[in-house]
């Protein structure tokens, strides 16, 4: 074999080899790509991840295939967040945009006879949700003054209807006499009927030492329909009966049938501050002069994740109190809050 020939196939092979190694290069990126939007990545409670396909969800766990398992069974109790393939390589959000996701879920969570809130909590199977806040207000200077309170929120959802427990105490005291001593709990439970109108039936109860009312309870259903539904507001309207009745300290017992006409809004201000507003006018039929007017406004302002800050008023009108006791209530309240 001359020289030439020799170098000739030399030439040839190393073009080969350079080809098939380009070849493999290009095969082996494009397979390697192949089916990884399909890849997710599972973050549970203990913070550790695990990656793989989804092959198989239900409403209470789902079945990872993973490199090492191909049928690695997570419980959604043990989940705190799913991430898709392409959630994980877009860019990190911001705390502006964190912190409007928290405030989004918890206006759903506010007002749950929207769909979309009550399915959230049915598929996460935590169907228990609340929380807890405390606050005080104190000076001591030429007055003495002391203002504690206290407010527990929960909710429960099952795959028909949405329970919510709002529950509140207030104690103070200016100059060692009692200025505040009042507590109150409202149950109320939704069912979304068709679209947005929905059903809702309502307890509450609870006394007011300085208004000399030593228990009350209100009882009655209603109706409701939403006129916004948007994941960051949400405006409805209802409109109901119940039947209320006062022991006070000094005066007969009043018990009477009224008509409830309610107001709720919920909204996401400037993506950083919730606010959630509560209007009930309750009128008796037989003598409109008998009315009460309950107006609730607060703010919230979330420091993490758990953690949040908040600011309330509210405006409490009864036309016919107890003798020697002002129609108008007035309450400012702040607190700080953490949600479990």
């Amino acid at each position: 074999m001359s020289e030439k020939m020799k170098n000739q196939g030399i030439a040839g092979i190393t073009s080969l080899r350079l080809f098939m190694m380009i070849a493999f290069v290009i095969l082996n990126v494009a397979f390697s790509g192949f089916g990884q939007d399909e890849i997710s990545t599972i973050i549970l409670q203990n913070g550790d991840r695990l990656s793989g396909k989804i092959v198989y969800r239900n409403s209470d766990h789902l079945i990872l295939k993973t490199e090492w398992n191909p049928s690695v069974v997570v419980p959604f109790t043990n989940i705190t967040d799913i991430i898709d393939y392409q959630q994980q390589f877009t860019k990190p959000k911001s705390e502006r945009e964190i912190q409007k996701e928290q405030l989004t879920k918890q206006l759903k969570k506010e007002f749950p006879s929207a769909k979309e809130g009550i399915t959230t909590l049915i598929k996460q199977k935590r169907k228990i949700e609340g929380d807890v806040s405390l606050g005080m207000d104190a000076g001591f200077s030429i007055i003495d003054r002391q203002n504690f309170t206290g407010q527990l929120n929960l909710s429960y959802a099952t795959d028909s209807f949405f329970n919510q427990l709002r529950y509140n105490a207030v104690y103070g005291r200016v100059e060692k006499e009692v200025s505040a001593n009042r507590m109150d709990g409202v149950y109320r439970n939704e069912i979304t009927l068709k679209n947005n109108l929905f059903n809702y039936n309502m307890f509450e109860a609870g006394y007011d030492h300085i208004r000399e009312i030593d228990f009350y309870y209100h009882i009655g259903p209603g109706l409701g329909y939403r006129f916004i539904s948007k994941p960051t507001l949400t405006l409805d309207f209802t409109l109901g009966g119940s039947y209320q009745s006062y022991f006070y300290k000094f005066d007969p017992e009043q018990s009477n049938m009224y008509m409830d006409f309610g107001q709720n809004l919920g909204a996401v201000l400037l993506s950083r501050f919730l606010l959630i507003e509560r209007l009930m006018f309750s009128a008796r039929p037989d003598d409109l002069s008998g009315y009460r007017v309950k107006l609730e406004t607060k703010l919230v302002y979330p420091i993490s994740n758990k953690l949040f800050l908040s600011a309330e008023f509210a405006d409490l009108y009864d036309a016919t109190p107890a003798p020697g006791v002002s129609k108008n209530d007035v309450q400012i309240k702040s607190a700080i809050g953490y949600k479990f």
